[in-house]
């Protein structure tokens, strides 16, 4: 004869061991902060329903031996388990729409007060025998305040999946986001048909089976706004790395372009004045877009030789046998000029065709080294004028 109870326990068990899976997935993120602490808690709950029915089939099951006692035990933890599965599932779709104010709180009165009249009358069960029975050899029998039970726990799902599909609705004429409601709809309505599949079918563990698929549709959609999140936080990494480094290699850089050689498009990243914090712009043409600035802001008696350095075949010439090079020229600020110095770099070969181009705030440098010249120039020229001086005298 075919055991149906061991087969639930052992339907049951893949069940959980199926939920802790996906609890692992869900906490395994070097991002902590992004981990969904309310699914993880749920699932927690899952799990030990399933474990719990688990249990509970076995017990039904004639291959082994059990006691009425634990039979009992366990068929009053599998109703327990169930009823507050179902509430901490409404709690983390409440959570997860985002509910607030007085719509969060009529959707929490509904949740204590349906686990309240549950908690009620399976305790009552004890002296009542109002809602099941176990005869003395351990025959569960359920009667039809079972079935209000199982109604109360629907009512979870059913007011979920009536709140969500009204608010897809009205989303939708408003041309609102509408994904968090069409998906807090779909998982609600998984365990709400397999609860309904649980008290049709009692020799089968639907409720450990639609704990475990809604686990999983859950995940999925977790995961999608994980990767999102990663993405986004991976962004502000690399945006601080690089900010830390442009502010390592100079305190005053006026502009940073990352070109493509071979098409020419390229990448310009700005730091901000109040911060450390980098705009990255985009352009089709550095090479079009050099020549117009050249026009506007360059010293007319620096033009062609900023024209020359910065021309593709010459940038690829110097750096055939040298990874950088670099130049000096005047731009203009305001009503003045200042110096500054173009650095043309030949990054790593992996990335193939590109070259970094930063412009730095040169003019003290450059201004001290000229004053420098300049006194040098007048040294010599004194020195000229005294050794002259000494010449003619020596002559006479």
């Amino acid at each position: 004869m075919f055991d149906i109870g061991f087969l639930y326990g052992i339907v049951a068990s893949v069940a959980m061991i199926l939920i802790i899976l996906i609890y692992t997935r869900a906490k395994a993120t070097k991002y902590k902060e992004l981990i969904d602490k309310e699914f993880c808690k749920i699932l927690l709950f899952f799990s030990a329903f399933c474990f719990v029915d688990m249990v509970w089939g076995l017990l039904t099951s004639s291959a082994i031996q059990n006691s009425r006692l634990s039979y009992v035990v366990f068929t009053y933890g599998f109703h327990l388990f169930s009823a507050f599965s179902a509430f901490m599932w409404a709690g983390y779709a409440i959570y997860y729409i985002k509910a607030e104010g007085t719509l969060k709180t009529v959707l929490n009165i509904f949740r204590y007060t349906f686990i309240s009249i549950q908690i009620t009358v399976l305790a009552s069960n004890i002296w009542t025998g109002i809602f099941f029975a176990i005869d003395e050899n351990s025959v569960y029998k359920p009667y039809k305040l079972r079935n209000f039970m199982f109604f109360l726990q629907f009512a979870y799902y059913f007011i979920l999946i009536l709140y969500s599909l009204y608010m897809l609705l009205k989303s939708k004429k408003q041309q609102k986001p509408i994904i968090v409601y069409l998906k807090t709809a779909v998982f609600s309505t998984v365990p709400f048909f397999f609860g309904i599949g649980q008290m049709l079918l009692p020799d089968a563990p639907m409720y450990s089976l639609g704990f475990m698929v809604s686990a999983f549709l859950i995940y999925s959609f977790n995961i999608t706004d994980q990767r999102e999140q990663y993405a986004k936080r991976i962004l502000r990494e690399e945006n601080s790395k690089l900010s830390s480094i442009l502010s390592g290699v100079s305190g005053d850089y006026h502009g940073l372009y990352y070109v493509d050689m071979e098409t020419n498009k390229f990448e310009i990243y700005n730091k901000h004045e109040n911060d450390d914090s980098i705009d990255i712009l985009y352009g089709f043409d550095f090479f079009v877009e050099r020549e117009n600035a050249i026009a506007s802001d360059i010293h007319p008696d620096d033009r062609r030789l900023v024209l020359k350095m910065l021309d593709k075949n010459h940038i690829k010439k110097e750096l055939e046998n040298k990874r950088s090079y670099n130049f000096n020229y005047r731009i203009k600020v305001g009503d003045d000029y200042r110096y500054y110095m173009t650095k043309i770099i030949k990054p790593i070969e992996e990335l193939g065709e590109h070259v970094i181009i930063g412009v730095f705030d040169d003019d003290e440098r450059v201004r001290e080294e000229i004053e420098k010249q300049n006194e040098i120039k007048e040294a010599m020229k004194a020195a000229e004028t005294a050794n002259k001086a000494k010449t003619e005298f020596l002559f006479n």
